[in-house]
């Protein structure tokens, strides 16, 4: 990787292999330190495939390119995902190819370390998406069951949830929530929870990533 004028631009391909704002403060008045994306879903019975969702976190800095209007990547070091599932400050706890009722518990749970992100970082992104969508012809409206939570992990309270199923029709992928730091260096997060019809890579691609499978 190397700057030009503030910007990171990467240097390697990351390898994609596989089969309203609210500030981060607690109810005791002290800084959310620690959260967790929780992903659920079910595959729907009579599909030839099962569904497999898979969520994102990218640490960003603010652009003023405007084909980064969402902010660009610090570089592929700082995409958390089932293929580098550990990152500075986030963690990937595994990858469920298949989804099903875990008796309440999340498939797939991605961690949030605020206090040890890079002090670059001035954006994160929650990305959502299911592998291999076009070519199995798959969305999440019709995925069974499938929502999304942003939780506080030290005192497990859900701070948002949303429900993949009410994103726009054909939706292949998301954005969740995305967490900004203000001028004091707190983080303070809005939820999105925008569909898109896009696979993994043009998603990525959005933040200056260039990935292939």
């Amino acid at each position: 990787m190397y700057k030009e004028k503030g910007i990171t631009r990467m240097s390697k391909v990351l390898k994609i292999g596989k089969g309203k704002k609210l500030s981060l403060k607690k109810s005791n008045g002290g800084d959310l330190k620690h959260a967790e994306i929780r992903l659920y879903w079910v595959s729907p019975e009579g599909e030839r495939f099962d569904y497999d969702l898979d969520a994102t976190a990218i640490q960003l800095i603010r652009s003023k390119d405007p084909r980064y209007q969402f902010g660009r990547a610090l570089g592929d070091d700082y995409v958390c995902f089932y293929g580098q599932p550990e990152t500075q400050g986030i963690l990937s706890m595994g990858d469920d190819q298949e989804g099903g009722d875990k008796e309440g518990e999340p498939n797939e749970v991605i961690k949030i370390d605020f206090t040890d992100l890079s002090p670059r970082t001035e954006l994160v992104r929650i990305l959502l998406t299911i592998h291999d969508a076009d070519k199995r012809r798959q969305s999440f409206d019709r995925v069974s069951n499938a929502r999304v939570e942003l939780v506080d992990s030290d005192t497990d309270e859900v701070l948002v949830t949303s429900d993949l199923d009410s994103l726009a029709p054909g939706s292949t992928s998301a954005m969740f929530v995305v967490f900004e730091k203000g001028e004091d260096g707190k983080f303070t997060f809005e939820n999105v929870s925008q569909g898109y019809k896009k696979d993994v890579l043009q998603m990525l691609s959005v933040f200056g990533i260039e990935a292939e499978y």
